[in-house]
């Protein structure tokens, strides 16, 4: 079992630490008021002050008699078993129905109530928790069924506890689930107090529901179980109800990818590691579990599951394992290894990551125009910049626009200012890249200006290395006169250089949204001196 399972489990036991027999109430919403159905169709009918009205106990009792009990009887729904049976067992018999009546489920499981508290997976729930031994606060419906009428039941009585409860019997079509849930109705007279000392609450968070479904599961506590009838049944399939616990493989399976494709990647994760658990073995699932990894920076268990990726890239898809079609069909490892080394780069494990790029490109070089970039710019970090203006020529010959900003950059340190400056043009093309691409070109202009025709020659220093902190340096070394003042004052010729595009993101499958990528690295200075 799970921590928050533990942690609630404690809290229950903390709440009915003092002696006595406990009712237990679980509800979706924590905000929802401990109203019977009957008081809140009042209140949707009459508003909300109609509760707090001198006439409301009254017309409680009203409400149960003339628009429930004598309807119901004048149909003949008040016999069972071929007798007339009592008010109470009538409102029981209809609140099973879905009737709105002034009968309140509760349980003497508190498993079962943590189960309905873990429903409506958006809002916190709540447990409530009480005493039906309590003489103060709560008494027995009286046993003789002559008593138990809407009068006795819902009136209240100055010698009587303000709460009620009863156990309904075995009986007709809700006897299964009376027994499965065990069921006690607790009765206001008209209202449920919340004092602290008749009831307790424990907020369920919503983040905690989804955990402590599937560990009620393992105990026997879910829908299925609780409601062992038709009726049951045919709720949990209705318009309105989650299928989130299907457990069928292909419906976790799009449940995940849907998730993933709405940015939910909590629950995508959650659906495709149920699906890992039925089909064990089929690597899309890694590798899309691992996609939803690294789209929330979990860049250790997004490798993690990449190598179980390529571990088992012999196994079928998922689309075509059920299906018993050959693995011949498996063609998208070199996006496994991509998407690993994007994870890694985010990591600071370059070389790795480098290995990883190489590997999907000796797999598919005509289809990893991302690879030759995303290797190029760890290669040009290295200040490996002849290795990346090859990664760079590769990416725009498949069709890269970023690589032609990233080449031009590369050629500015490798000193070869006339090819870097056509490639500033080129990238003037290209929306994305225009303005950054001019500040370049007029800093290059710049320092052509400054050189003239002299010869030169370049010292590049790695980042966190140089003069000026973490920003790189290139130091042009001109073989001639440099101007070394300005208006009297000395001056030294420093040329900052808007820094390279970042890595292109994670790829996608089967139409689901690729990674987010990561940021372009600072720019760099270029100074001029003088050549000693």
């Amino acid at each position: 079992m799970r921590e928050p399972f533990e942690e609630y489990l404690a809290a229950i036991r903390e709440a009915t630490s003092k002696p006595g027999f406990y009712a237990y109430r679980g509800q979706g919403e924590a905000i929802w008021p401990l109203h019977s159905g009957a008081t809140r169709r009042l209140i949707n009918e009459l508003g909300k002050g109609i509760i707090q009205g001198p006439d409301f106990q009254q017309l409680y009792v009203s409400y149960h008699k003339d628009v429930l009990l004598e309807p119901a009887r004048m149909q003949g729904f008040d016999v069972e078993d071929s007798r007339i049976i009592s008010d109470m067992q009538l409102l029981a018999k209809m609140q099973h129905f879905g009737a709105a009546t002034g009968l309140l489920d509760f349980t003497r499981d508190p498993l079962v109530a943590l189960w309905f508290a873990c429903q409506r997976d958006a809002h916190d729930g709540k447990v409530f928790i009480l005493n039906t031994h309590d003489p103060l606060h709560v008494a027995g419906v009286p046993t003789n069924e002559d008593e138990q009428t809407a009068e006795v039941i819902f009136s209240p009585v100055s010698s009587l506890p303000s709460l009620s409860f009863w156990e309904p019997r075995l009986s007709g079509d809700a006897a299964s689930r009376i027994l499965r849930q065990r069921s006690v109705f607790i009765i206001g007279r008209p209202l449920v107090p919340l004092a602290s000392d008749t009831v307790s609450e424990i907020v369920i968070s919503k983040h905690d529901k989804l955990g402590i479904i599937e560990d009620l599961e393992l105990l026997d506590k879910g829908h299925y179980s609780l409601f062992q009838d038709l009726q049951g049944f045919s709720e949990s399939q209705k318009v309105s109800f989650s299928l989130r616990h299907y457990k069928s493989p292909q419906w976790l399976y799009v449940q995940g990818n849907q998730a993933f494709q709405n940015g939910d990647f909590i629950e995508a994760i959650r659906a495709y590691s149920e699906c890992i658990r039925l089909v064990p073995k089929a690597s899309e699932l890694y590798f899309l579990r691992g996609n939803a990894k690294c789209a929330r920076d979990d860049f250790s268990g997004a490798v993690q599951d990449y190598n179980e990726a390529i571990a088992n890239k012999l196994v079928p898809l998922l689309g075509t394992a059920l299906e018993g079609v050959s693995s011949a069909q498996h063609s998208f490892l070199h996006w496994i290894y991509f998407n690993r080394g994007n994870a890694k780069a985010e990591l600071g494990n370059s070389e790795h990551a480098v290995e990883d790029y190489s590997e999907g490109i000796q797999l598919a070089p005509q289809l990893m125009m991302e690879g030759y970039f995303n290797r190029g710019n760890l290669l040009l970090d290295q200040l490996k910049v002849c290795t990346a203006l090859e990664d760079y020529n590769s990416a725009i010959a498949l069709g890269h626009q970023s690589a032609l900003f990233n080449e031009g950059n590369t050629l500015v340190m490798l000193g070869q200012f006339d090819q870097a400056l056509e490639s500033y043009k080129l990238c003037e093309q290209h929306d994305s890249l225009k303005d950054s691409s001019v500040q370049n070109q007029d800093s290059l202009l710049s320092v052509l200006a400054t050189i003239g025709n002299s010869e030169y020659r370049i010292e590049r220093k790695a980042e966190g290395k140089s003069d000026y902190g973490a920003m790189p340096q290139v130091a042009v070394y001109v073989d001639g006169d440099v101007p070394t003042q300005l208006n009297g004052f000395e001056w030294t010729w420093n040329i900052i250089f808007k820094g390279r595009v970042g890595n292109t993101g994670g790829f996608g499958w089967k139409g689901l949204p690729p990674g987010k990528g990561s940021a372009g690295k600072m720019g760099f200075i270029l100074t001029i001196e003088q050549d000693s």
